[in-house]
C-alpha cells in the first residue's frame, strides 16, 4: 500500500487523497455519534419518556459528571480511530 501511495504522489495523482480524507471524515462522525447514543443509552437521568424526542434534546439531559465522561469516551476512541488510520 506504501508504494502505491508513494508511486502516486510521485505523478501527482492527488484524487485519492480527497476520497481517503471523505472516508476518514464519514467514520469519525459516526463514531462519534454511535459513542453520544451509548452514553445517551447507559445516562440515568434520560428516561423512557425521552426516547421518541431527539439525540441533542436527550444530550442536554446529561449532567456535568455525565458530559465529562462522554468527552472522555470519544476522545479515546478518536485516538483509537486516529491509530488504526495511522497504521493502514
Amino acid at each position: 500500500m506504501t508504494a502505491i501511495v508513494l508511486g502516486m504522489l510521485r505523478q501527482h495523482r492527488f484524487s485519492f487523497l480527497e476520497t481517503y480524507r471523505e472516508e476518514v471524515a464519514e467514520s469519525i462522525k459516526a463514531l462519534i455519534k454511535q459513542t453520544v447514543v451509548h452514553a445517551v443509552s447507559s445516562a440515568d437521568n434520560v428516561d423512557d419518556a425521552n426516547i421518541g424526542s431527539s439525540l441533542a434534546d436527550q444530550m442536554r439531559l446529561l449532567n456535568f459528571p455525565q458530559w465529562l465522561e462522554l468527552f472522555q469516551m470519544v476522545f479515546e476512541n478518536l485516538a483509537m480511530l486516529m491509530n488504526r488510520v495511522k497504521v493502514w
